[in-house]
């Protein structure tokens, strides 16, 4: 039985479609959702001035911390759903902080794209979502 979901989200258009996936799951099973995003200490130098402003702080790991929880709440507004969502932002290597995640809290299953919104490296399959794919206990799903 489903009761439990994890969807990593990065805000790209894969991180999208497994959220709204991972609703339809969840409401089909009455199931609780966690987002997560994982997010970075480091700020990119071109993205630095930019977030200074936007989110009103020069520290990198706040305005990281803003960003993930901006992200996860511009994709659960977009949802109609009263599916029960968590929003969680972690910091970290995002493979890893999902992984150890997911295990802690005995998630039945994991929901990502399969595809996100890092550089070259992830044109197939994601690094990360191939990572989580071989390391979590629980059902994956992975979304074109």
């Amino acid at each position: 039985m489903i009761k439990s979901i994890l969807v990593p989200v990065d805000g790209s258009e894969h991180s999208v479609k497994a959220l709204t996936l991972a609703v339809d799951i969840a409401e089909k099973y009455d199931a609780t959702l966690s987002v997560l995003f994982v997010a970075s200490h480091k700020i990119n130098e071109d993205l630095r001035h930019y977030t200074a402003h936007e989110f009103n702080s020069k520290d990198d790991s706040d305005v990281s911390e803003q960003i993930g929880k901006s992200t996860i709440n511009r994709m659960i507004n977009k949802l109609k759903s009263n599916v029960v969502i968590k929003p969680v932002v972690l910091f970290g290597n995002p493979a890893a902080q999902i992984i150890e995640y997911s295990m802690d809290n005995n998630f039945d299953m994991v929901v990502m794209g399969n595809r996100g919104l890092s550089d070259i490296k992830g044109m197939m399959m994601g690094s990360v979502s191939r990572r989580v794919r071989r390391l979590v206990k629980c059902a994956f799903v992975s979304i074109k």
